[in-house]
């Protein structure tokens, strides 16, 4: 990768990408968007372009099916990644969390086929606790036979596979990353889930500037990691250390993680309505 004297302010692009409301309603889970550290970022790191993708959407929602369909809410995203890429954009990094992953790389390869004359030089992919094969947990017994083309997504694991080598070979034209994080002791989804992509990337040959590999992320919260991740001074300190490894800093400062903010209460506090903002 290159040194941080070779990067140049204003080429770099992070998107974040939600995941699923996974627990229950939206309002009762409020700590597993990219919401808070998405702020975070750009004050930190105000030389890169930051976008965040929210999800619009709760399971609730989903399964009752009162959410737009997948396919509208990818071309939603696209449209919107779209908007924010510029010409000058030349480094891209997608940060997908928990069903974001999956997301993510749906959006990497739609975008690849409206405008591949606009591809970046330097393409990487970095998933946090996503399911690459189901939960595999109990409940994937009920979500498999849905008919919400939501949740049947998460179980395409051959488009999954083929879009992850289609990404791996972006390298015969530029520079492509994969990075896939486990999160320990994950309540939602299993390690084998999680990791399953790094069995098909092993199977890859690429003959391009390709790279891929694997981290685990031992959050602070003992009793929700993968719902409280992205409100975790660990997981949120783990993510700044991953963006200044891939999209390294032009100012030579020393890093100091800062605490995360969350709804004072955390999700009681939420049904309640009091939705202010306090330190832990």
């Amino acid at each position: 990768m290159r040194a941080a004297s070779e990067w140049q302010a204003g080429t770099d692009l992070v998107v974040c990408v939600d995941g699923i409301f996974s627990a229950t309603w939206r309002s009762m889970t409020p700590d597993i968007s990219w919401q808070w550290y998405v702020s975070h970022l750009r004050q930190r790191r105000p030389d890169l372009h930051v976008l965040h993708l929210s999800q619009p959407a709760d399971m609730v929602e989903i399964l009752l099916g009162q959410s737009a369909n997948y396919s509208s809410y990818m071309r939603s995203l696209c449209r919107t990644v779209l908007r924010n890429i510029s010409p000058e954009i030349s480094n891209v990094v997608i940060i997908g969390f928990s069903f974001g992953g999956i997301v993510a790389l749906d959006v990497i390869t739609e975008l690849s086929k409206l405008v591949p004359q606009a591809a970046p030089e330097y393409l990487c992919l970095v998933t946090i606790g996503s399911s690459f094969a189901g939960t595999t947990r109990p409940q994937d017994i009920v979500l498999s036979r849905s008919e919400v083309d939501y949740l049947q997504r998460m179980f395409d694991t051959e488009r999954t596979r083929s879009q992850m080598e289609q990404l791996a070979h972006f390298s015969e034209r530029g520079r492509s990353r994969i990075l896939v994080g486990r999160i320990a002791r994950d309540e939602i989804v299993g390690p084998d889930s999680q990791r399953r992509a790094l069995e098909w990337l092993e199977g890859i040959n690429v003959a391009g500037d390709f790279r891929f590999g694997e981290f685990k992320v031992n959050p602070d919260n003992l009793v929700r990691p993968h719902d409280g991740f992205l409100y975790d001074l660990v997981g949120t300190s783990f993510v700044d250390g991953l963006v200044d490894g891939l999209l390294p800093s032009p100012w030579a400062e020393a890093y100091e993680p800062e605490m995360p903010l969350q709804p004072r209460g955390g999700w009681l506090a939420a049904i309640r309505g009091d939705n202010r903002i306090s330190s832990r």
